[in-house]
């Protein structure tokens, strides 16, 4: 799923790189990719904001589920932006596929991987 986007805002980065990460590490299902605007204030107001964010959903009421959201930035800031997660990819794609593999023990509850741009550099927070 891909949000419309108005010209002074863009993605950080595509399918094309994402999928490239994704299989270097063997990744071999993701239920869904968002492509949102979603957090584009966060951006206006203070300079930092999501960048990506990957949820694991544990079975309960609905299935098991791996997502990936990605969120939209000022246009003026998608190259420093693509070189800084062009660096983190790997990371992210390696979560997800230890997502795929990891035991029960692991699975049984909800956890998320969040990247974000503070104070001019990428940060990855882990819940």
């Amino acid at each position: 799923m891909r949000d419309d986007l108005p010209k002074s805002e863009t993605y950080p980065i595509g399918r094309e790189l994402l999928d490239v990460a994704l299989a270097e590490v063997g990744v071999e299902y993701l239920d869904v990719i968002y492509f949102v605007r979603a957090g584009i204030d966060g951006w206006r107001e203070s300079d930092s904001a999501a960048l990506l964010t990957v949820t694991f959903r544990a079975k309960g009421v609905y299935s098991e589920r791996i997502e990936l959201r990605v969120n939209a930035v000022p246009s003026e800031r998608r190259q420093p932006l693509v070189a800084a997660l062009t660096g983190v990819l790997p990371q992210m794609a390696q979560w997800i596929r230890s997502a795929e593999t990891s035991e029960n023990v692991w699975r049984s509850s909800d956890h998320a991987l969040a990247i974000r741009w503070a104070d001019g550099a990428v940060r990855i927070d882990e819940s």
